[in-house]
């Protein structure tokens, strides 16, 4: 007797199998805080000086302080998807593990998209500048001091990064990097190839490590090609 596989239906699987990947760099390493929908306006408030030591009688001096406005406006993403008629007259357990996996989907989207728009400025759907939403409002027309990658010296390329928040007297708070970049850190090694370290074991092999050295950090592909961000405040 001979069976062949036309004799059983298919059988439809109870969920879908959600293709959809990426993250957010920025949500992972930076606080987030809920924005009204017409926008926020914050005060960055500092002080100009050092407090004084006064002497007996002594006048006291005037620090000053600096008190800034800044305005946080909310941007629109948005993902259209068609579906046949057909999903309608489906039964209702079927159309919410649709509208569910889409819902996963279209996270991951905005989380990647938010990213390429905040780092880059840029349209993820297009790929073009996003001039009307995000005129300058982004860390690559922002920054205010940067250092020139070097693939031949990686693990300094990283120092200079440091370099950079030092000069600033400033803290870091995270890095988020490239994988590219994370790929090559992750094959620097000190000592002989017979007794090699690695110098940043929590690298290999594509992994994501929620801190390198100590520093809060992310890998991520919605940084530039053999790039770093070095965050501090």
């Amino acid at each position: 007797m001979t069976a062949t596989r036309s004799m059983f239906s298919t059988t439809d699987v109870a969920d879908l199998f959600n293709k959809v990947k990426g993250h957010s760099s920025l949500a992972k390493l930076s606080a987030q805080t809920p924005i009204a929908f017409n926008g926020n306006k914050y005060f960055t408030f500092s002080m100009d000086s050092d407090v004084s030591v006064l002497g007996e009688n002594e006048a006291k001096a005037h620090g000053g302080a600096t008190v800034d406005p800044v305005t946080i406006v909310p941007i629109k993403f948005e993902y259209g998807a068609r579906v046949s008629n057909e999903v309608m007259y489906g039964s209702e357990e079927v159309g919410l593990q649709i509208l569910d996996s889409f819902r996963t989907g279209f996270a991951n989207k905005v989380a990647k998209g938010f990213d390429i728009a905040a780092f880059h400025g840029i349209n993820p759907k297009t790929g073009a500048l996003a001039t009307t939403a995000i005129p300058t409002n982004y860390f690559d027309n922002l920054v205010t001091a940067s250092s020139t990658f070097d693939a031949t010296k990686p693990d300094e390329s990283l120092d200079a990064a440091y370099e950079v928040a030092l000069a600033a007297d400033a803290d870091v708070t995270g890095m988020a990097l490239s994988r590219s970049y994370a790929n090559i850190l992750s094959k620097l090694y000190v000592g002989t190839n017979e007794n090699k370290n690695r110098l940043y074991p929590e690298l290999r092999f594509g992994a994501n490590p929620a801190a390198i050295q100590g520093v809060p950090a992310d890998v991520n592909s919605t940084v530039e090609k053999s790039g770093i961000w070095c965050f501090y405040n």
